[in-house]
């Protein structure tokens, strides 16, 4: 990809899935907000660090070895 401009952005199916369930969660109706986390593999290279950070800030939580 030398030479050529792009911008990272994590997203896909599940991580659009979990970031909608964990903003819902924000304003919930009851007493006890909706705690969303992700169950499974992330690498410990850059990008998965990007992919955590982002998804880290959308208050969605980790429960994988690279968390």
């Amino acid at each position: 990809m030398d030479g050529c401009s792009y911008k990272a952005a994590a997203g896909g199916s599940l991580s659009n899935t979990l970031v909608a369930l964990a903003r819902l969660g924000c304003q919930s109706i009851s007493d006890r907000p909706l705690n969303v986390a992700m169950a499974g593999s992330i690498a410990g290279d850059p990008l998965g660090s990007f992919y955590r950070t982002k998804l880290r800030r959308a208050n969605v939580n980790f429960l994988s070895a690279y968390s």
